[in-house]
């Protein structure tokens, strides 16, 4: 049997520490998508790309705010600021996109939603392409954290980056839970998911409800 020092043991276990680590973004962004498939029962093909939005508008503040050098980190305040402004630009492209591109076509059928959502995905890809948005060219986004090292266990490092990525995952996945299973909200969206019909009846703002889960 292997011991916990022999290296082909050390590089599967820190392989799976990776592993674990880049499914809790995965995670992350699967909630998005469950959100919005739960509630309207498709798929939204742009969601991939507010991710992304959000990235290129934290890369253009932290540029802006003098922290894209190498080397350099923000302080908690400014990756604080950056994260809340990241937020709510995705935030507020998510209620644009639901209410010019998707709301329209609520009861036309499955087809043309699907076909609408992938030209929102192709709009925003060709749109942010430009060279007075973001460009073409790849950049590589600040550190907000120094990402050191907090341990080393049989020879697998566990980073703080890839710590801070679980937690949050499983933080968000939490509350998510306590939000559609112990909110009024979460009653209103699980009831608009049934039937938005018979929830509007019941007096359910169901235009809001979307608008919200889209945020």
């Amino acid at each position: 049997a292997r011991g916990p020092a022999d290296p082909l043991v050390t590089k599967f276990l820190q392989t799976l520490m990776d592993g674990v680590a880049v499914a809790s973004l995965y995670a992350l962004i699967a909630l998005g998508y469950t959100m919005v498939y739960g509630t309207l029962q498709f798929i939204n093909f742009a969601h991939s790309d507010i991710f992304v939005l959000g990235a290129w508008v934290s890369y253009t503040i932290a540029v802006a705010m003098g922290y894209a050098l190498a080397g350099t980190h923000p302080p908690l305040y400014a990756g604080i600021l950056i994260m809340l402004a990241a937020m709510a630009t995705c935030g507020a492209a998510g209620f644009t996109i639901e209410r010019l591109a998707y709301r329209p076509l609520r009861k036309a059928p499955r087809l043309n939603v699907l076909i609408t959502a992938i030209g929102v995905s192709l709009f925003l890809q060709n749109v942010g392409q430009l060279k007075w948005i973001f460009g073409t060219q790849p950049q590589r986004m600040p550190s907000v954290l120094e990402d050191r090292v907090l341990a080393t266990v049989a020879g697998v490092q566990i980073h703080l980056v890839d710590i801070i990525g679980v937690v949050t995952a499983l933080a968000l996945m939490l509350v998510l839970d306590w939000l559609i299973f112990r909110t009024r909200l979460g009653r209103a969206m699980r009831a608009v998911s049934h039937d938005t019909n018979v929830a509007a009846l019941m007096g359910i703002n169901v235009d809001a409800v979307i608008s919200f889960t889209f945020v």
